[in-house]
């Protein structure tokens, strides 16, 4: 079986997209979680979506020093979408499984309150805008376009 695996940022869906293909039908099986060092939750919120949320607090705190930073950070939400041809996609207890599918594209988008200081909902509502956005768009439209818009801002996939 020859797997293929390709990653680029939207910069017009404000997403990062991975896309893995398999040339064999129904090989491609994984699982997937979001996770980070500290001060966070994840979730499963539909079969194929996953939320990771918290704050970044600081971590080296002044190291020595009698004064401490406040422990206040930024605030962000992400989720992680995935769309597969076929197959099954399913989540439990935070983890993402894709069992025997050929192809699956996985979306990737985060928001934090530096960005939407309104908090939490509005973090929310702009990460799900962008994903169904990039994903009611055709893989190869999404590649298209971002390759488009690397090779003018960076001369980049010359013709």
């Amino acid at each position: 079986v020859q797997y293929r695996r390709e990653v680029f940022s939207s910069a017009p869906d404000q997403t990062i997209v991975i896309r893995i293909t398999a040339n064999k039908p129904g090989k491609i099986n994984f699982t997937a979680t979001l996770d980070r060092p500290a001060h966070f939750s994840t979730a499963a919120i539909a079969q194929n979506r996953l939320t990771l949320f918290g704050e970044a607090l600081p971590v080296n705190d002044n190291p020595g020093l009698p004064v401490k930073e406040r422990q206040v950070g930024i605030k962000y939400y992400a989720e992680l979408l995935a769309i597969s041809t076929d197959g099954i996609t399913s989540t439990k207890d935070a983890v993402l499984t894709v069992a025997n599918a050929t192809a699956v594209t996985l979306f990737l988008d985060c928001a934090t309150s530096f960005r939407y200081p309104a908090g939490e909902a509005a973090m929310r509502q702009a990460v799900v805008r962008n994903l169904l956005g990039a994903a009611a768009r055709p893989y190869a439209a999404s590649l298209s376009s971002s390759q488009a818009m690397a090779k003018r801002r960076y001369c980049l996939w010359s013709s």
